[in-house]
Parts: C-alpha cells; structure tokens; sequence
C-alpha cells in the first residue's frame, strides 16, 4: 500500500467543531451550556472516521493530518498481522456509522463520539472528544466505555446510535443491541451519562424470542419540549 491508511468501506466521517447546538434557548434552557459553548468556541475541528486497519482515526480537518487514533479493546487483535500479508485480503475492523453530541456526562457538558464496530465484531464505545488534541488530557480520560462480546446480549451494531436528553432530565446514549448476539434476544441499550465512572447499560428486552437482535432506533421528541 502507498498509505499507512486502511479502507474506510461502510463507516462514516463525522466532523466535530466548535459547539453550536442552542441548548441554552428555548424549549429546554440549559443556560449553563452557553458557558460550554463559549469556552469551546475556538476548538478546532476534526474530523472521525473508522476504518479497517483496526483504528477510529481522528483527522484535522484544516489540513487532514492525523492528529490520533483509537484502537478499540474489543477488536479482534489477532486479525492485525493480517494487514501486512501479501497478497492483502480485507479484513472488517471499525465498520459501524458514529455519531457525536454535546451532553451533561458526569456532571459536565462534553462533546461525546460513539459507534459500533458493524460487521468487525460485537462492540460499541463511547469516547469523550471534547479536548480534540491528545497532549491536552490522558487517553485513558478519552475513553469513557467500550462494550464487547463478553455481554450475550450484545451483536453486530452498524448503525449510529443516539445521545439524547431524556424525560428524566438524564443524558442517555441509545441504541440497539445489534444483530445476532449470543442471546438471540432483541434489546434496547439505554446508557445512563450522569455517572461515567460506571458506565452500564440499562436494557429493555423486546418480548419476541429468537428475533436475532437490534437495528438502531429513532429517537422522537413526541411533544416538543427539547427532550
């Protein structure tokens, strides 16, 4: 290869600036947002993609540098030495679409990206893309979960999830459980954001049996009050 950038088949790029959702105006009135948005309002943007050399990559979107990477615990790790075998055959790694939104996540607003990896294995993360450069907070504060096949009820997530503010004035990140999981069960992923140090998801289990799991939900504002 001329690059050292794997594919990028099925995930989507998904660029982040400064904040710029009202948040602060009507219907919801979150006054305290309009802080987070001017203390913010110089962020430089970046740009996020998944690809298949096992890498969420985050690009600046001035000049398309890489500025990091992320490489999810729950990839399959022994699929990377495959990468340099010749001749080269395509293997899945991060294929699920992201999704970022500002959020009150540990009593904080922050800028949150999240995604599954699709058909490169059962797993979704969450990370914290606030700060967009690495030098100015550890990795590890970066990342506030990942979620893998170690749970049975979690499959396949390809599409992107929600981060919505619910009727209990709690910030959720919504989604699906994905297709085929070891339980075979179809579930509803609500992840609680009001304590991060323990992030767990609460799920709703679809009566139905064998329904083989989960496509991402719509998330609706059914009477327009914001949430």
């Amino acid at each position: 290869r001329k690059t050292l950038l794997g594919e990028s088949i099925n995930a989507n790029p998904v660029y982040v600036g400064a904040p710029e959702e009202t948040y602060d105006d009507s219907p919801l009135f979150l006054h305290d947002y309009a802080l987070f948005r001017k203390n913010n309002s110089g962020r430089n943007g970046r740009v996020y993609l998944g690809a298949s050399d096992g890498m969420l990559h985050a690009f600046d979107a001035g000049n398309g540098r890489e500025v990091w990477a992320y490489l999810p615990a729950m990839i399959d790790f022994s699929k990377l030495a495959d990468l340099v075998r010749m001749p080269y055959v395509q293997n899945a790694f991060l294929e699920g679409e992201l999704v970022a939104a500002d959020a009150v996540a540990g009593g904080h607003w922050r800028t949150l990206l999240a995604g599954g990896l699709g058909a490169g294995g059962k797993g979704f993360f969450l990370l914290d893309v606030t700060t967009p450069d690495l030098e100015d907070v550890s990795a590890d504060r970066k990342i506030l979960g990942e979620f893998d096949g170690s749970d049975p009820d979690l499959g396949y997530i390809h599409g992107p999830g929600s981060i919505v503010l619910m009727e209990d004035d709690v910030w959720y990140l919504v989604a699906g459980n994905g297709f085929l999981p070891e339980s075979r069960d179809a579930c509803l992923y609500l992840v609680p954001l009001d304590d991060i140090s323990n992030i767990s998801p609460i799920r709703i289990r679809v009566p139905e049996s064998e329904t083989l799991g989960l496509a991402q939900p719509a998330v609706i504002d059914s009477d327009g009050n914001g949430k």
